[in-house]
């Protein structure tokens, strides 16, 4: 992303990495996937896309255990869909809030931090699993 903005701000875009991502994209099409989510997960790093896929998981476990209904299935998606787009406001929100505390009081200290040893990120990982199970009774339950 660095190098098209650079490119395209100094007008000197390498355009071989846009025909190479072009011509990726059109094959990622010929075979009928979603060309965007591809493209998306080739610059994110797996820390990013790890909810992401596991939401998507979740998703498609709920579109095959309730397919037969698709007046049902349509409203357990948008719940879904709500929830999560909920959760992507809220984290936006509480980092536009930390970035407003480093700035007057200085660098705020994360969980892992506070935390010894692994228990930070056992904390972490409960907490992701937590908000996967509300995501899948939220979509599941009427």
């Amino acid at each position: 992303m660095k190098t098209v903005i650079e490119g395209v701000l100094q007008a000197k875009i390498p355009w071989s990495f846009v025909i190479a991502g072009a011509a990726l994209g059109g094959i990622v099409e010929l075979f009928h996937l979603p060309s965007l989510p591809f493209a998306v997960g080739l610059y994110l790093p797996v820390s990013t896309m790890t909810p992401i896929f596991v939401g998507g998981c979740i998703r498609r476990f709920i579109e095959k255990r309730h397919q037969h209904n698709e007046a049902e299935l349509n409203q357990r998606r948008e719940r879904g869909i709500l929830f999560g787009s909920g959760l992507i406001a809220g984290e936006g929100l509480l980092g536009v809030g930390i970035a407003l505390y480093a700035f007057f009081l200085g660098k705020p200290k994360g969980v892992g931090h506070l935390l010894p040893g692994t228990l930070g990120d056992i904390l972490s990982l409960a907490i992701f699993a937590l908000l996967g199970y509300i995501l899948f009774r939220r979509t599941t339950t009427k």
